[in-house]
């Protein structure tokens, strides 16, 4: 879940171009449905299905599917990048039943320290040829978010997902990465919001609402609003 993920990821990634790369990680939900469907541990029913094509569909428009390019040059970091989906589909699969017994905060501890590990063992070839940057407030702050934003609080997130919900359900959702990169860009970066993207936002969010609407998923994704608005409503607020 850490290890080979993270590894085949970052080395995939050295050896492929960044739109396969994006393209490729959006086989993570796929593999997921395929694993916990062989495994017998969620049932396959047309509605989830649907779910999936479209938000997978829409995905493949916001990263514009058109530009990806399988040849010789890049094989190995595409192979590594499927390998990347695949260990993480395994993931989503195999860890739902430990993490509904164990609390996500002790869980995420100890995933980080056993993959620090055996991550630290894998990067010593790469150890004799690294420089360290120079680095100011801004690379530093860069490198505070990137640890404890996007990486520890993204885990430790997903751990308590997968402990309340189906791991499809928490799988499906990682089509919602580029519809909120293309919203942090505009209000951040003052990029253009195409009519593609609106289009493949709109195929994102009817994939996701079709393929959880019916299967108990969206309550999970109401109930922090619903709690909010009884409370307020219980204290007159």
């Amino acid at each position: 879940g850490t290890i080979i993920n993270q590894a085949s990821f970052l080395v995939g990634l050295k050896y492929t171009t960044s739109t396969n790369s994006a393209i490729l990680n959006t086989l993570i939900p796929i593999f997921t449905l395929l694993i916990v469907t062989l495994r017998k541990q969620e049932p396959v029913t047309v509605r989830r299905v649907l779910g999936f094509i479209s938000a997978f569909a829409g995905v493949l428009v916001i990263r514009k599917v058109e530009d990806l390019s399988l040849s010789n040059k890049t094989m190995i970091g595409d192979l590594l990048t499927i390998l990347n989906c695949f260990s993480y589909g395994l993931f989503l699969s195999y860890s739902k039943n430990f993490l509904t017994k164990y609390d996500p905060i002790w869980t995420t501890t100890w995933l980080f320290i056993y993959g620090s590990v055996g991550l630290t063992l894998l990067s010593v070839p790469d150890w004799s040829g690294f420089v360290m940057p120079e680095m100011n407030a801004r690379l530093w702050a860069a490198v505070v978010f990137a640890i404890l934003g996007a990486t520890l609080t993204t885990y430790f997130l997903n751990f308590w997902a997968l402990a309340h919900a189906k791991s499809t359900h928490v799988a499906i959702f990682i089509y919602l990465q580029p519809v909120v990169a293309s919203a942090v860009g505009w209000l951040w970066f003052h990029e253009i919001i195409t009519l593609r993207t609106v289009l493949s936002s709109l195929l994102i969010f009817l994939g996701l609402l079709i393929s959880i609407s019916k299967d108990g998923g969206l309550d999970l994704l109401t109930a922090p609003i619903k709690k909010v608005w009884q409370y307020t409503t219980n204290h007159k607020i």
